[in-house]
């Protein structure tokens, strides 16, 4: 039977201290993590969800790198930095992974993961929320 994974929400450039913090990046990451702040605790967070204004502030970096340090309290191999970064793609159009490299899993695959498996209906709002685009998996060539 054909299914239907999940649709994944990505981020040009990457959020967080000292990185170029586009504000509708930085709106998104603070979308899904007030969204996941509203359905479960995560501990050492600050203790309000972020704004979701699309401006980094230090409470953003504390959310990220909390999210990220119980995340990776699984056994996830999730770097604790504070730090989103775009998915990992490969040169082939639409074609992104899960992880990096050096073998890191990417936060923001994460946050569509537990986003998405928390409340599939949060997740799909998000995109319509903010007003984002859906680019095509494979673009046509110019």
């Amino acid at each position: 039977m054909a299914y239907r994974v999940m649709p994944i929400y990505n981020i040009d450039r990457a959020v967080g201290e000292g990185e170029a913090n586009l504000p509708h990046d930085v709106k998104l990451v603070q979308a899904m993590i007030a969204a996941l702040a509203a359905r479960a605790k995560t501990p050492n967070a600050p203790p309000n969800p972020p704004t979701v204004d699309g401006k980094f502030t230090r409470d953003l970096q504390q959310w990220i790198l909390a999210f990220q340090t119980h995340v990776a309290s699984f056994g996830a191999a999730l770097r604790p930095d504070g730090i989103v970064h775009p998915l990992p793609m490969s040169s082939s159009p639409g074609d992104w992974k899960s992880k990096f490299t050096s073998g890191y899993t990417s936060t923001i695959y994460v946050l569509n993961v537990f986003l998405r498996d928390a409340n599939s209906e949060e997740h799909d709002k998000i995109g319509k929320r903010l007003h984002l685009k859906e680019r095509p998996l494979f673009p046509k060539a110019s």
